[in-house]
């Protein structure tokens, strides 16, 4: 009886897109997909990208073009779409959808419960820009008319409770997830393009995953890597990404003259079957939510090489029991642990196995269980 009253509970979440590359939109497809047996699942978002993420469960969107005017509309909008929808609960993610959404329960005083979604790190994105987004998180976060705040980490916790006065019990921290089983059946498929640079058991090949943005500093990592080469000499960067960055990204490594040795895959649909086929993953991100990137690398069976920046790779990688943390910006230590581990394969062994262990406690089948007991404690 319990389990068919539950399916008949609307859950809406609301985003701002499903574009294919966030992290935030990734999780919400996710939880579509698992959490679809169990409650109806709708999905409202402003901007209807392509291509997205797949999803179960109903779509909707605003429809809106970015960096239209028509933007001011969007809290009437979704307040018409609640009022048609009709949700038992709303989950909604990133600040922006957050904040939003608490001023319309203020403001029209609907009772639906609200779960707030802080995928970032507040204190470290909007330091220099944004500035205001602090404020509004010092004064909405607080209301009641957020009935949870779930974070992706326990250090934005800790800030958000410390920096922002958010009582404690008002939060919970609940990882992000990766699929186990997707990631190590994708992890297997061939390799098509560059397969001759993948094949080769004696290149030792670098691989790192994410946005070709200021945050993950790539230019860093690629200037890091040109003095490892010099060192390593069978060695080879891959970059798998896009963004903003990307030609400015590329002209450094044309200038350097590094093409054959720094490769550029972009985007791609399955950036499991590369991780799976190199030796070492390294993220130089100046800060982080939490990235899904180092779980996904180490699900598929890499050592990780991480900057130990706020927050997320510190409680992956348990303080360096897991994978190997080096200060944000010390190039030196990040050039010594490359050089180290590429040279060293029994290490390189030990904290492939590790990562491997480690990765499957963010299985999804163990992490949706922990959705699912907030999710009940406000329908019911």
């Amino acid at each position: 009886m319990l389990k068919n009253s539950k399916k008949n509970r609307k859950l809406l979440f609301i985003i701002p897109s499903l574009e294919i590359g966030g992290g935030a939109e990734r999780r919400v497809a996710l939880l579509s997909k698992y959490l679809f047996e169990k409650y109806k699942i709708n999905t409202l978002t402003f901007y209807d990208v392509t291509p997205k993420y797949n999803y179960r469960g109903r779509y909707y969107s605003l429809n809106l073009k970015r960096g239209s005017f028509k933007r001011i509309l969007i809290p009437f909008k979704l307040f018409q779409y609640i009022t048609k929808i009709k949700p038992d609960l709303i989950i909604s993610f990133i600040d922006y959808t957050n904040f939003i959404l608490i001023a319309l329960k203020k403001i029209f005083r609907f009772k639906i419960p609200l779960i707030s979604y802080v995928s970032g790190n507040p204190k470290m994105a909007f330091q220099n820009q944004l500035k205001y987004h602090n404020l509004l998180i010092r004064f909405i976060y607080p209301s009641k008319a957020v009935n949870r705040i779930i974070t992706v980490s326990e250090d934005i916790k800790k800030d958000l409770i410390r920096e922002y006065g958010i009582k404690k019990d008002k939060i919970k921290t609940i990882y992000n997830a990766i699929d186990v089983n997707r990631i190590s059946k994708l992890s297997k498929n061939e390799i098509m393009n560059n397969n001759d640079v993948f094949r080769d058991q004696n290149l030792i090949k670098f691989i790192t995953m994410g946005r070709l943005n200021h945050l993950k500093r790539h230019e860093y990592l690629i200037k890091a890597f040109i003095r490892v080469k010099r060192k390593v000499p069978n060695s080879k960067l891959i970059i798998i990404g896009n963004g903003p960055l990307e030609l400015n990204l590329k002209n450094i490594v044309y200038i350097r003259e590094m093409n054959d040795s720094i490769i550029f895959l972009g985007l791609v649909k399955n950036p499991f079957k590369y991780l799976a086929s190199s030796d070492i993953f390294i993220l130089t991100s100046l800060y982080e939510g939490f990235p899904n990137a180092i779980l996904e690398a180490m699900m598929c069976g890499l050592p990780v090489i991480s900057t130990n920046c706020e927050t997320g790779p510190q409680e992956i990688l348990k303080k360096g029991k897991y994978g190997i943390l080096v200060d944000v910006n010390n190039m030196n230590e990040l050039i010594k642990k490359m050089i180290e581990i590429s040279k060293n394969k029994a290490q390189r062994l030990k904290y492939a196995y590790k990562a491997k262990q480690r990765a499957r406690d963010f299985d999804i089948k163990t992490i949706i269980k922990q959705w699912e007991k907030i999710i009940d404690s406000l329908l019911y």
